[in-house]
């Protein structure tokens, strides 16, 4: 069916996000740095795979970050390439374990299914429900420092079809973002560029203020990263 990418990433962080505020340092979803054309594809399986992948993200991190960024590799008249990678910081794998991550009812660790639950099978799920779709799942992984799992997919364009206009905001508007994080920042730049509005980062509120001062009587809107962090004074 026709389907909007972005659709189908809002919808997973906004599954997911109750949760992963109760859980997580940061959960964030970094979108592509272009509007996307309608794709033509099956974006329930999409967001299956994505949301297990976040899933075990969650389940593996245990107060980490994790992370969905979404990137366009190539796009032309026909189809657009895209890889959607689940990275986290959390106890990662061993090569080892990574040869097994993918085989049915199968657990990197002996002990996972007793301490985190779970069949083994959703990873396996994950690879063949991509491979069917013409994709790929990958996964790079080290010890104590996490893992990255990488969806490849490459999907037709559908037909063009009208659409409402995606900023409310005037032409001459101004986005301060204020934040400590880069990834905070990569994710509201994405979004802001799909509609053509550039974005400016900023760390605390002196540095908030200045760039206010400099844009003078131009519509200005602040974004703010609260992050409750001994780590981050900036926000």
């Amino acid at each position: 069916v026709d389907f909007d990418m972005s659709h189908v990433l809002d919808t997973t962080f906004a599954i997911l996000q109750s949760q992963a505020t109760e859980q997580l340092g940061r959960f964030d979803v970094v979108y592509p740095e272009v509007q996307l054309p309608p794709l033509k594809g099956d974006p329930s399986r999409l967001g299956e795979i994505l949301l297990n992948l976040l899933g075990n993200a969650l389940k593996f991190v245990e107060g980490g970050d994790v992370t969905l960024r979404t990137r366009l590799v190539s796009l032309d008249e026909e189809a657009a390439v895209l890889e959607m990678t689940v990275q986290d910081n959390g106890i990662g794998m061993t090569s080892n374990e990574l040869g097994r991550v993918f085989q049915p009812f199968a657990q990197a660790d002996s002990s996972t299914s007793r301490r985190f639950g779970g069949t083994g099978l959703g990873l396996a799920i994950c690879r063949d429900l991509a491979e069917l779709m013409g994709g790929s799942l990958s996964v790079e992984s080290e010890p104590g420092v996490g893992s990255a799992f990488t969806v490849h997919m490459s999907y037709e364009l559908a037909e063009p079809q009208a659409q409402l206009p995606v900023s409310s905001l005037a032409p001459d508007s101004q986005v301060i973002v204020s934040t400590c994080s880069d990834v905070f920042f990569d994710s509201v730049q994405s979004i802001l560029a799909t509609a053509g509005i550039p974005a400016r980062r900023v760390e605390g509120e002196a540095q908030v203020q200045e760039q206010l001062v400099l844009l003078g009587r131009t519509h200005s809107l602040v974004i703010l990263d609260y992050v409750e962090s001994d780590d981050c004074s900036c926000c």
